[in-house]
Formats: structure tokens, sequence, C-alpha cells
């Protein structure tokens, strides 16, 4: 029997131009490309500058959209995801353009938020065989984006922040585009301010006392930088050395001089200069010992993302570790990761496994629940008069890898309604539809429930075990100490998470 091989077409419309990527999906053969189209074209400079999308720019996107629908069909692609980047949601006719697509063109396209953006471009780099074994070094993923840059830091293979810097490639240009025309050295010393100015506390907080081994670039141009200096033509490596000498070598020069030196077609992208100066600095400040560019884009892990949801091929990143990673290292961060946080973990997922039959609910909101476990006393840093809603404020102003901002809110209200009552559906100042509503009231019954069996913060209960029996949850614990601060508790809480599953939380204790 011949191996199932899918056609797939990943469609980007991004702030510089429109691109679509055709590959063909198999389990033996994994991603392998097909067809690369890409088309220039200025959608976030409108943005930016008018805050709308005007109506020949919503026709030449259409029309360009068009010709991609076609070119699918005449590859017969099974499956396709088009996506616009997180500036389009800035426009205020986003939506209207959004459906004349769809109208026009029969293509559904979704806005991603700058957390889902991110993260379908650190999949493309994180999905490559040889991607773990750097970040196990110590790595700085570096991803260049036209709005913004976002770093996320690796210690021993886990993930020990993501933060996000408002650099972007195209909004350098737009801000230092006077200062460009008149002088390139004023040009590049202004990048050198901007980026120290937005490093000075990246460093101080996450990099004091610590040394990286690797900077992984990902971003426009920077695969046809290191090309220039790199020997490796698949995945280029280059000492940090090397790859220093060559900017400082190019940076001396116009975007025309730049551009026939990289062998470049496009000699006016605007792109070019802010991506060669920003990799620069970043790299001077961060001090990796060598550079590495996976060769990928936001195309590659719009692919790897289907292929993952899919289950076409195996994926050998574990991403759910990036999550909890990132909220162990923001637990440890506003000090609050203790053994009392790592027990209710535990018996999150004991309660969680119990209910499976009743809540309906899978191994991603797992994830999520053990996210909320980890953070919930992370608010006490700040106050300890209301750490709930602390929290909260917390969980939403962080980036957590691996999580969207959607399912952020859903941990952070989880920890809120974990001290807080839950309101009625109407009354929730979440805004949140009642799909989420409903996951929430989930979660935080369960983060609730487990809260009341460690109230001591001492871990007295040593062994738990849970299961459903007629309409009773029957908690069975073993201990040598007292309980009764913990029983007192749960029969309080006991109600409110009756009222979410139908079940009456029942402990019994078995003495070791």
């Amino acid at each position: 029997m011949s191996e199932k091989i899918t056609m797939f077409a990943s469609v980007y419309i991004g702030t510089s131009e429109i691109s679509m990527k055709l590959f063909e999906l198999s389990r033996s053969r994994k991603l392998r490309i097909i067809d690369y189209l890409r088309r220039r074209f200025d959608l976030g400079k409108e943005t930016l500058r008018n805050g709308a999308i005007p109506a020949l720019a919503m026709d030449e996107l259409c029309q360009c959209l068009m010709e991609y629908r076609r070119i699918m069909e005449g590859y017969g692609v099974d499956n396709y995801s088009a996506y616009a980047g997180p500036f389009l949601e800035s426009a205020i006719n986003a939506d209207f353009v959004l459906e004349q697509v769809r109208i026009r063109t029969g293509l559904v396209a979704t806005i991603l938020s700058n957390t889902e953006q991110r993260f379908i471009s650190y999949k493309s780099a994180a999905c490559r065989d040889d991607f773990d074994e750097r970040v196990e070094q110590g790595a700085a993923v570096v991803d260049i984006g036209g709005d913004s840059i976002q770093i996320t830091l690796f210690s021993g293979g886990e993930v020990v922040t993501t933060q996000h810097l408002i650099l972007g490639t195209l909004r350098i240009r737009e801000r230092l585009h006077d200062v460009l025309g008149t002088s390139q050295r004023g040009y590049r010393q202004q990048i050198v301010e901007l980026v120290d100015k937005e490093m000075e506390v990246f460093k101080e907080l996450y990099l004091k006392g610590s040394s990286l081994n690797y900077m992984i670039l990902i971003g426009d141009y920077c695969t046809e930088i290191m090309k220039k200096v790199s020997k490796k033509k698949d995945a280029p490596e280059v000492d940090t050395k090397e790859f220093l000498k060559l900017a400082n070598k190019l940076s001396d020069r116009n975007l025309a001089e730049v551009a026939k030196e990289l062998m470049l077609t496009n000699e006016s992208d605007p792109r070019l200069l802010p991506t060669l100066l920003l990799t620069k600095r970043i790299a001077e400040v961060l001090k990796p010992e060598a550079v590495w560019v996976p060769g990928s884009n936001i195309s590659d892990g719009i692919a790897y993302d289907f292929a993952q949801k899919k289950k076409i091929f195996p994926i050998r990143h574990d991403f759910d570790r990036d999550v909890r990673s990132a909220a162990i290292h923001m637990a440890k961060r506003y000090e609050s990761y203790s053994s009392h946080v790592a027990a209710q973990v535990e018996i999150c997922d004991i309660i969680f496994d119990a209910m499976k039959k009743v809540h309906g609910m899978g191994k991603r909101e797992r994830l999520l629940l053990e996210t909320a476990a980890i953070l919930h006393d992370c608010g006490k840093y700040i106050s300890s008069v209301d750490a709930a809603m602390c929290s909260y404020n917390v969980i939403m102003y962080s980036e957590i890898m691996g999580i969207s901002a959607q399912e952020r809110s859903v941990v952070a209200a989880s920890v809120k309604y974990n001290v807080h009552p839950l309101p009625p559906f109407e009354e929730t100042e979440e805004r949140m539809d009642f799909e989420t509503y409903m996951m929430v009231a989930k979660l935080s019954a369960i983060l609730r429930l487990s809260n009341a069996l460690d109230r001591s913060h001492r871990q007295k209960i040593r062994e738990l075990k849970a299961r459903r029996n007629g309409r009773e949850l029957i908690l069975t614990v073993r201990t040598e100490d007292n309980i009764q601060l913990e029983k007192n508790v749960l029969s309080a809480k006991a109600e409110a998470f009756e009222r979410v599953y139908g079940y009456l939380p029942v402990l019994k204790e078995r003495r070791l």
C-alpha cells in the first residue's frame, strides 16, 4: 500500500508581503516544500499610517489571494490554512477585509494574535530535529517580525522566559525614516539606542551571570545573511565573531549595496537594513557562542501545526514541556513556586482524571489546569490582600510560551475564580464566550477543591485516590497528621464543586 501524501498550502498575509508555500506532508518524508510564492505588499505600512486598509489595497489583496487559490487548485491541494498577522487587528475595517476575502476568493483567513503568530513561527524552528540539542545547551530564540521582536530564553532545554519587544523592522523603518534619508551613521546609532533601551531590563532580569551557547534567529533575510558567512548550506550555523564581522562590514553600506552583497533580487525592500542592524545589535547584547538560523519561517510553522493536529507525522519536540517550564520559571520569578504548588499540580491531575467522563475535557485542558495550579499564588509577590486578583493580572500581562492569548485568559480566570465567586455568565468581566466560561467554571472548581486539600500548605496528605460513586466524588486520603483544617475547608467548598459537576466531594481518611 502506497503512503498517504497530503498536499497542503500555508497562506500568510504579513506586514510586507503575501505568501503561499505548498507542501507534501507524509509520515516518512514529513514536510517537503513543493512551491513558494511571495508577493510584496505593504499592508502593514498602510495600517500603521491610516488605521485602516484602503479599498484599492483590499482589491489588490483579493486579486493576489484569488491567484493563489487557482494555483492551489492546479496542484490539487487537499487542505490549507490562511492567516493574517496581528498587525491587521489594528485596522478598523479588518473584519470587513476578511469578509471580502472570503466572498471573492473562497479562502477563510484568521487574524493571529501576537502570541499565536510567535508560537507558530517558533514551531517552525522547534520541529526541526536539531533544535532540542541546541536549546539544551542554553539558547535564545530571537524572532524578528515587522511589528515586534520576541525573545524566548532557554536553559537546560527548559523555557525560562518569553519577552515581547516593540522593535519590529517595519516599525523601526517608520520611526526612523527621516533619519535614514539624511545619515546612515545616525540611523545605525539610533537603532543601537532603541535596542539597548529595550534590552536593558531583559539583561538585568534574565541574563545576569549566565551565558548562551546559541542565538537562534527566525525572520526575513536572516537566512540570506547567514548564507553569506556560513559554509553550511542547510540550517547555517556560524561562530558569533564571524557573524558580527560580516554584519559590521554590511552595516556601513546602503540598501542597494547590501542587497547586491547578499545576492537579493529585491534591492528596495525597506526591511532589509533594519533586519541586519537589529540582528547585529541583539547578537552584541546577548553574546552567544554561535548563531544558528533554522532556515524556516511562519509558513513552515503553519504546516507543522497542521501536521501535528492531524497526526500526519510525529513531532519530536515536547511543546507541553515548554508550557510547564515557562510557568514554573514564572512562578519562581514571583517567589511562589513551592512544595505546596507542586502538590497542587498533582492533586489537580488526580481529580481531573477521576472526573474525565463528567467534565468532557481533554489533554489540553489538563495542561491549562496544571498551569493555573503552578501560577495560582504568584500574585502574593505583589499583595496578599487580594492575591488571586494580583495573580490574574500577572498572568494576563505575561507571555507563556506554548499557549494562546485565549488560553492564557482561561488560566488567569481559573486562578481568579479559585478564590472569588464565579458570577453568572452574563455578568463575567472577561467577556468570554459560553464555551470558555464553562471551561473556567470546571477548572476553577477543581483548583478550589485541590487548594482545600492542602489548606495548611504542609502537604499532610501522603496519598490521594479519587473515584466517583453514585453522585459523590470519594476522595480517599492516607495521612499521619491531623487534617481537621483540610476537612473543614473542603466541607465549605464542596457545594461549589457540586454546583458545577453534580457530584459532592466526600473525604475519607485512612491513617498511616
